[in-house]
């Protein structure tokens, strides 16, 4: 019975790492720079990100404006990736949020945005960036952050009709027919009924 529990479980992680991850497909590529001008806004902080179940989420502890004198623009969080460790050049844009803008000496604390995620036109594995841009120069970052080590993420396809067939978060049907299988079995093996 152990064993058939282990088999279950690993089928179900197996299935689970190759549901695709989102419903739309954007598959053009950008160009990012670091910003060449100085400037006094900056990503600070606990960082972090999460792809799941077609929706990215961007953590920042904090995005600080450390001019006494400048409104920034419209900050941006763009999480982008990359087929090398550094941030500038060819990538995609997985996800992008607005914060607003920050006047002279304010920060935004404990940011928590959560949006679609756009998946790079092939699965694959890349590094990860955040970028923190600001308007109306998107073409530059001001402030990045590179996540250790490369990440997996799941790609779209040329014949993606953008809508997803996965169930948008569903149990995988081969994934509910093996998990039902297995209560069944345990329910009949102790004498109850489903």
């Amino acid at each position: 019975m152990r064993k058939t529990s282990l088999m279950v479980s690993f089928i179900a992680a197996a299935l689970l790492a190759t549901m695709p991850l989102a419903s739309a497909t954007d598959t053009s590529q950008n160009w990012f720079v670091k910003s060449a001008g100085m400037t006094d806004v900056e990503l600070g902080g606990y960082i972090a990100f999460d792809v799941s179940g077609g929706q990215v989420t961007m953590e920042v502890e904090e995005v600080m404006n450390y001019s006494s004198s400048t409104t920034s623009g419209t900050l941006y969080l763009t999480l982008w990736i990359t087929e090398d460790a550094t941030p500038e050049g060819n990538g995609h844009e997985i996800a992008e949020v607005s914060l607003g803008e920050l006047g002279p000496g304010q920060y935004f604390y404990d940011v928590v945005k959560t949006t679609d995620y756009i998946p790079p036109s092939e699965s694959g594995t890349y590094y990860v960036h955040l970028l923190l841009t600001e308007y109306p120069n998107m073409d530059s970052f001001i402030d990045s952050v590179t996540f250790s080590g490369t990440h997996y993420l799941s790609g779209g396809s040329s014949s993606d009709d953008g809508d997803d067939d996965s169930g948008g978060g569903a149990l995988h049907p081969l994934l509910l027919f093996l998990l039902l299988g297995s209560v069944a079995t345990r329910l009949r093996r102790s004498g109850r009924r489903l």
